[in-house]
């Protein structure tokens, strides 16, 4: 859970706001759904502004994703196979869901998705960047889930 934005509205300096307005991002894995957190998030809330005199307050929720999980299937065995034969490291490539949130979540009901990309240890930090040999490994490894996706064996 995240607060990007809270603003009170006012440019003046010596003014006392009349109103303030947060932005709260909230990401989740498949143990909760949406409603159980808007729940969860409204009770919170309540608890903080009932006793408050003369204070007015409401929520305004936004479902932009849910959380899923895709069961591992053929997809997921050819890149498995093509990331060990790309890098030439035999063990098993790790399948985690902690790449964050992407537009997989939008075709998922329509075919099997996975993600794949590069690593990410300073993503969204002032420092961002990755490894040139990164890049050209991931893009040997693009180039083998398209050889074995296409191919007739």
């Amino acid at each position: 859970m995240q607060i990007p934005t809270f603003d009170v509205g006012n440019p003046a300096h010596n003014v006392i706001p009349e109103y303030a307005f947060a932005t709260i991002n909230i990401r989740f894995n498949d143990l909760h759904t949406p409603e159980s957190l808007i729940q969860w998030f409204n009770k919170k809330i309540e608890s903080i502004f009932t006793n408050m005199k003369n204070v007015s307050w409401k929520v305004k929720h936004e479902i932009s994703a849910r959380s899923f999980l895709n069961k591992p299937g053929n997809l997921s065995k050819i890149v498995s196979k093509s990331i060990s034969q790309a890098t030439g490291r035999n063990e098993e490539p790790e399948l985690a869901t902690d790449g964050g949130t992407s537009d997989a979540r939008f075709i998922k009901n329509y075919c099997e998705v996975i993600e794949l990309g590069i690593r990410n240890q300073t993503l969204h930090q002032v420092d961002e960047f990755v490894f040139l040999d990164d890049l050209n490994e991931l893009t040997k490894i693009y180039y083998k889930i398209l050889e074995n996706y296409f191919s007739k064996s």
